[in-house]
Formats: structure tokens, sequence, C-alpha cells
């Protein structure tokens, strides 16, 4: 049957988050490709001690065409165009096309961003405003601009996706293709001459000719076959969500997504802030959020890897 996939499949994407959801929607368009997904959904309730983690529990990921990395640029473009054909082919909405700011002081890193988001526009024929204290203030009457801010807004095709629903349409899309989806952890990878043996948590089996694994940060922890285990560092995360009654959100409805970026003495750092959002408990929030990279390394040995504790406190972009 093919629940227990008896016979060999050709490929097996073993994690269902984000990479392996969209490497598995690709797949499933390729013609006579028998395919498997493992890996559980979302849980209802998350038991930390009990659930697999996700990256994708949430609603909103910024997503630009600009940056001060190239490749990144280049993918964000073309990833951007198919958004539509996605949402089409699922009927599941993942885009907000709400604009996309850069702001801070013209120095260090940011000064580069900036040069490179002026230059991809230009040759790519995006719209964009240069944003200063003045045009700020008149846009959003509720934003208070840094001292000697300057930055640029990209309307078009930029904005936030509902990362949970991009998930959920790979997943729509993959299992219309015929894609078997097993909801289930993988315990194990065994590599046999001509194929692999996925072992699951309710003692089934899964035979396939080949096999795709993206586990993300948990891969080196299980039994997989890897010829070396990735090279993980640690990011503390520091992500605050404002939850805003309809007064402020009717106020705060039209702001996009924004990186605001300074560079004081000890080097180049910045702040991410989404627009409001609806979750799905039905309340609009604003999300800010930091990342601050640890010289820490994962390591396996121990069973587990704890960061270090960072505060930080966000203060004078928002008036309210």
């Amino acid at each position: 049957s093919r629940i227990t996939c008896t016979m060999p499949i050709k490929s097996t994407g073993v994690g269902a988050g984000v990479f392996g959801s969209c490497t598995v929607y690709h797949l499933s368009k390729v013609q006579d490709l028998k395919i498997c997904l493992v890996g559980p959904g979302e849980p209802v309730k998350k038991n930390m001690n009990e659930a697999v983690f996700g990256c994708h529990y949430d609603e909103g990921r910024i997503t630009r065409v600009v940056s001060d990395v190239k490749t990144d640029q280049l993918l964000a473009y073309r990833s951007t165009l198919k958004f539509s054909k996605l949402e089409e082919e699922s009927g599941i909405k993942i885009f907000s096309e709400v604009g996309y700011g850069i702001v801070g002081v013209l120095a260090g890193a940011f000064a580069t961003e900036v040069r490179m988001a002026d230059e991809f526009c230009e040759k790519n024929g995006i719209d964009y405003e240069i944003l200063d204290e003045k045009s700020a203030s008149e846009k959003w009457s509720y934003f208070v601009p840094p001292v000697d801010f300057t930055g640029r807004l990209v309307g078009k095709l930029s904005g936030y996706l509902s990362i949970r629903n991009l998930v959920r349409a790979a997943h729509v899309v993959a299992r219309n293709n015929g894609v078997n989806h097993r909801e289930i952890v993988a315990t194990s990878v065994i590599k046999s001459d001509d194929s692999f043996e996925i072992k699951l948590a309710d003692e089934t089996t899964v035979y396939s000719k080949k096999i795709v694994l993206a586990c993300g940060s948990f891969t080196n922890f299980f039994d997989f076959p890897l010829q070396n285990p990735l090279h993980l560092n640690l990011i503390g995360h520091s992500v605050m969500k404002f939850e805003l009654s309809e007064e402020d959100y009717q106020l705060t409805k039209d702001f996009p997504s924004m990186n605001y970026r300074y560079s004081p003495t000890n080097g180049d750092v910045y702040l991410y802030i989404l627009p409001p959002i609806q979750y799905p408990n039905g309340k609009h929030y604003i999300k800010l959020g930091h990342t601050v990279n640890y010289p820490q390394r994962v390591r396996t040995e121990s069973g587990h890897a704890g960061a270090g504790q960072r505060v930080v406190l966000y203060g004078g972009l928002l008036s309210r």
C-alpha cells in the first residue's frame, strides 16, 4: 500500500517545514515521479517537550527584493515573482504586498545596502521612494525618525509572507499532484545498496530511492547517514509582539515592513519591524525583532545547546 510504501518510491523529503515542503512542491511537478513527504504538521497545542519545532509557526516574515547581498536580491526577486502562481494553485493567500523600507544612519553596512537598493531597483525598473525625516513623518504620523535619518521605500514585490500559509500551500499543491504525506516524525534513515529505509515514529518504514534531508538545525541530532555533520552556530533572536487596539490598528495599518540599521561604535546592528498582522486569534500585532550572532558552535555531544541571554530594548521608533 502507499501507506507503508512497500515498493520503493523515487524520492522522499524528510522534514515538512519550509525547505522540505517547498522542495517536494517542485518535485511533485515532475511527471511520473512517485514522491513521499515525511514530517508532522503544525501542532494544535504546542508542548515544547513533545512537539516538533517549526520556524514557520508564524504569520509574518519580511520579504523584499533589496539587500546588501546580491545573491539574496536575485533569489528574492525570482521567488516573489512566483508567489501569485502558488496562491493560484493552492487557493491560499501567502503574500501581502505592503512595501518594504530600509532606514537608518547612512554609514557602514547600511550605506552599502542603500547603494545596492538603488542600483537593483533602477536596473529592474522597480519604483522606490527616497525617505528623509520630513517625508517619513508626513507619510506615517505615528513614526518618529531617528536623528540623521535616511532611507528607501520599495512598494512593489515587497512586504511580508504568511510563512505558515506558504507551507500549507506547498502541501496542498503537492498532495493534489499525488504526493503521499506521512505526517509522522522520522527517527532514522538507513542507507542500503540501492535505496534508503526511513524509520518512522509509528514503527512503519518508508523505502525510497533518493531522499532530501530538510530537518534544519535538528539534522545532526538524528540517526541520519550524513557524510559530514552540518556546521551550525547559535543565533540569539529576540522578538516582541505588540497587541493593537482597533484604534491603533486603523492608525498603523498602512505601515510597511521595515529594517532599521544604525552603526554604533561596536559595529552594525539592525532591528526589523513588521506592520500590523492579524493572527489566528483574530487580534492584530506589530512585531519587532533583532538577531545577534553568537560565536558558540552547536554541538551534539551534550545533547543540547544553550544560548546566552540578551535583553534588547526597543525605543524611539514608534511614538505609540
